[in-house]
């Protein structure tokens, strides 16, 4: 368990950058957000687009139980936004103080190949096919996407003939990596990673799975938090947000499904 944690520590401190910047010292003000690694795009848009004023705003991406792991273990942060509902509960039953939260964004998977590669799948139970030799996913048993990934495979009767040709990355946007590089025949990641890159293409779109892929940004209203956190939690709502959410491929939810994308 100690090795996991010091990964997990590890991981903070190699995945931490700064999106803006203001003089460097310790003591100066600061906005730590927490952000799944599949939204890494538009949320560095985002930030840049709301700006810190006096204010340094540092953003941290990986996978959401990563990072959801390190808040229950104590680390600080202002923001997460989460990759799915279950990994922001366990943050909100974790923490000792009050959280606000927004049921934020949607998301869809696909099925991807290298941007070379011959293959034309026109259903996914052609997964079984045994020309597929290794299936680039994230870890199917504690990162969204997997796990999304894996219910989808389940409900489609092919985990069974699948699961020993999985490829289980840390975060999705690692599973994206080894489609790219050839490492593997195909992957399942988001439509919104897909879209970021040039060096696959979409087999399938496919369908959601039992449980739906939604995105919710929690403020975890810490005692000495700047005002500007608030205003930070608010502009992720906003209408300049949302467009660059929508042209990173993400579905941005009314406000009926904020309230209501678990039910």
């Amino acid at each position: 368990m100690f090795n996991g944690f010091r990964r997990l520590v590890l991981c903070f401190a190699v995945l931490c950058c700064s999106v803006t910047s203001c003089a460097k010292r310790e003591a100066a003000p600061s906005i730590t957000v927490f952000a799944a690694a599949s939204a890494m795009d538009a949320v560095t848009e985002v930030l840049e687009a709301f700006g810190g004023g006096a204010i340094a705003v540092r953003a941290n991406f990986a996978s959401s139980s990563s990072l959801a792991m390190l808040l229950t273990r104590g680390v600080r942060a202002d923001l997460f936004l989460s990759a799915n509902e279950e990994w922001a509960d366990r943050v909100e039953a974790a923490v000792t103080v009050e959280c606000q939260r927004k049921n934020l964004l949607g998301n869809t998977l696909v099925l991807i190949a290298p941007v070379d590669s011959p293959l034309q799948l026109e259903q996914l139970a052609e997964l079984s096919s045994k020309v597929i030799r290794r299936i680039a996913m994230a870890d199917p048993f504690s990162v969204p996407a997997g796990i999304y990934a894996r219910e989808l495979l389940q409900q489609a009767g092919l985990w069974k003939d699948t699961e020993k040709r999985i490829a289980a990355t840390a975060d999705v946007r690692r599973a994206l990596t080894l489609v790219e590089q050839g490492a593997a025949d195909v992957g399942i990641v988001y439509a919104t990673d897909a879209s970021s890159s040039d060096g696959v293409k979409v087999l399938l779109k496919l369908p959601e799975s039992k449980t739906r892929v939604v995105y919710p940004l929690l403020r975890i209203e810490n005692v000495d938090q700047d005002e500007r956190v608030k205003e930070l939690f608010d502009f992720f709502d906003s209408d300049v947000a949302k467009r660059i959410f929508q042209q990173h491929g993400f579905r941005v939810l009314s406000e009926t499904q904020q309230q209501g994308a678990s039910d």
